[in-house]
């Protein structure tokens, strides 16, 4: 099941050129497990003219920050422009690092919509780039404890026979 509220592809393309994403937003939480939908304005001049005519795509980059860097964690490449959406399901690929034991763990999460085949990493260097810059949201990744206690109890397990066998 998708988590949206109220904005559509349509909607969001009529919100405006200050709006080059709908969804999500800087206040949006995402959770591990769970599917959303990123909704970008596809009448947004910046996508319109920059994304070439003969594949009319663009590419979704996911980044988050480490030591003042975008780090790379993953992309959606050839999305037709003027779908104005991808769903995803959020899962491990999101992560660079389990979360710690016994508790969630919080992202902040950078997304990028850039023309189809283009160098990401040369455009996040470009400081006279008039493209929209990444946008930002939080994602929650899980600490799931049934598999680590299972994984436990298999250890104690086996440390137990382990022991037997050696005082039998």
């Amino acid at each position: 099941m998708i988590n949206k509220r109220d904005v559509t592809e349509y909607e969001c393309s009529n919100w405006g050129n200050q709006y080059p994403v709908c969804e999500p937003t800087s206040k949006d939480t995402w959770y591990q497990g769970s599917d959303y939908k990123f909704i970008w304005n596809y009448n947004n001049p910046y996508y319109i003219i920059n994304t070439p005519v003969e594949n009319n795509s663009l590419d979704f980059h996911l980044y988050h920050l480490e030591n003042f860097a975008y780090k790379h964690i993953r992309e959606w490449n050839n999305l037709p422009l003027l779908t104005g959406s991808l769903e995803v399901n959020v899962n491990n690929t999101w992560f660079p690092k389990p979360a710690p034991e016994n508790k969630n763990e919080t992202w902040q999460m950078f997304g990028w919509f850039l023309p189809a085949g283009s160098n990401a990493t040369q455009m996040l260097t470009a400081t006279d780039s008039t493209y929209p810059r990444p946008f930002n949201w939080s994602v929650v990744r899980k600490y799931i404890y049934r598999f680590i206690h299972l994984f436990r109890f298999i250890e104690m397990k086996r440390e137990r026979e382990r022991w037997t066998n050696i005082y039998v």
